[in-house]
């Protein structure tokens, strides 16, 4: 196991809590909405800290470990469909490196812009609103009605907690963490705050008064 994959386990156990149950632990009866476990949102912070080949190669890891337990919560349909969005960014595109030869999942991708997924992906939707749209969790359903979508893997930060903020609106798995980690992972301040107890992290200021203060007792100048 990579140091990646390590620090992503104790990223987990930190923001999750040491005893909270994985939502892939029991399967869900049929027709139910459920999130599934991901390491992506932990990646996705991870990133910042590390090499943009170490990253990929964990992303990659990430993504195997999510699918495989996120098919136990699915029907038994042979081939799955898995909705990558949005396909054109970088992990929309290393998504399709790491699962475009997977005999269990079929991969569509999904795009608002014109951009490299469309060249790189088999099925390609297009026009697909924004994250920040109001009709974009709508148009995901429909998305997802439309192309018996089993799976959909958010491939940007925003998406991530987008979703994960509507997981009981879309009849397919997510990908992702629940929505607590996601909005923690997204937040800065949130991440600080979070692993303050753990490891140093930056101080957190509210105002220019504050900051002042804090150098003058400290016997700091401009």
């Amino acid at each position: 196991m990579t140091h990646q994959a390590m620090a992503l386990g104790r990223l987990f156990k930190i923001i999750d809590g040491p005893n909270k149950k994985s939502p892939a632990a029991s399967v869900p009866s049929k027709g139910r909405r459920t999130s599934a476990p991901s390491v992506l949102t932990s990646t996705l912070c991870i990133s910042r800290v590390t090499t943009r080949s170490s990253c990929c190669a964990t992303l990659s890891w990430a993504i195997h470990f999510s699918l495989h337990h996120a098919e136990l919560s699915r029907g038994n349909k042979v081939k799955k469909r898995v909705l990558v969005f949005p396909c054109g960014s970088e992990i929309g595109l290393e998504i399709h490196r790491s699962l475009r030869f997977s005999k269990e999942f079929e991969l569509v991708g999904g795009s608002s812009v014109s951009d490299h997924g469309e060249y790189v992906y088999e099925n390609y939707i297009h026009n697909i609103p924004s994250v920040d749209d109001e009709d974009f969790i709508r148009s995901i359903e429909q998305v997802v009605t439309d192309n018996d979508i089993d799976f959909i893997f958010p491939a940007h930060d925003s998406v991530v907690l987008r979703l994960a903020q509507n997981v009981n609106k879309i009849n397919a798995t997510i990908i992702t963490s629940s929505k607590e980690t996601c909005e923690i992972a997204r937040s800065k301040s949130l991440t600080y705050k979070k692993l303050s107890t753990v490891v140093k992290v930056p101080s957190i200021y509210e105002s220019l008064d504050d900051i002042e203060y804090n150098t003058m007792s400290k016997g700091w100048s401009r």
